[in-house]
């Protein structure tokens, strides 16, 4: 069940967010020819210099050489963390095991530090309450941001407690299936939260998305 809602969530994400991203550039060609030269364009830039650009705006050149750490650390964590579940989750269609358990579950760790780091600096600017209410000057955030944000944030949550709870002889075994299936459901959330508010913010300045 899950490698089915799986694979539909992220398909069916992919093309809205594709939509979105054609109709914010304002390009006079349809969007299937859109989409597929903009597909045709990725493969032959093997470099992937369009996220090496958005890395450099976002996470690069906007904070100081001790904060960029944080910021790189979740990204390419959550990256990994990503790749190596999905790949055995809606791929394999099996548990992970061997070093890439054991690499998987470091990473883990790697994430939920960064993760505390990235809520401590970015909280404030992504706070669900306005402004205004405060007496404060708006940050240049769109709404959608700020829940992609937490939505994201909530997720990773999700994420690291369930993995603790799974290495814990605590449940039985229903309830350790259980847990199995929400650390999945988690992390399928915060991809998608996370393709949604990288698409999103592809043209917005560094710095404060």
């Amino acid at each position: 069940m899950f490698r089915i809602i799986g694979w539909s969530a992220l398909l069916g994400s992919a093309l809205v967010l594709a939509y979105l991203r054609h109709r914010r550039t304002g390009s006079s060609a349809t969007f299937m020819p859109w989409f597929i030269d903009r597909v045709r364009g990725v493969l032959r830039d093997r470099r992937f210099q369009g996220v090496q650009e958005w890395i450099d705006r976002h996470l690069i050149r906007p904070n100081p050489p001790r904060l960029r750490w944080v910021f790189l650390g979740m990204v390419l964590s959550f990256l990994l963390l990503a790749l190596s579940g999905l790949l055995f989750s809606l791929l394999l269609g099996r548990p992970m095991f061997g070093i890439v358990l054991m690499g998987h579950v470091s990473l883990g760790a790697v994430f939920s530090l960064c993760l505390v780091g990235v809520v401590l600096i970015r909280a404030r600017i992504y706070r669900l309450d306005l402004p205004e209410q405060r007496g404060e000057e708006p940050p240049d955030v769109s709404p959608a941001s700020r829940w992609l944000f937490w939505i994201f944030v909530l997720s990773g949550l999700m994420l690291v407690t369930s993995a603790l709870l799974m290495m814990l002889p605590l449940f039985a075994q229903s309830l350790h299936v259980m847990t199995v299936e929400i650390h999945r459901y988690s992390a399928l959330g915060a991809v998608l939260a996370a393709a949604a508010f990288a698409v999103l913010n592809l043209d917005s300045p560094g710095g404060r998305d």
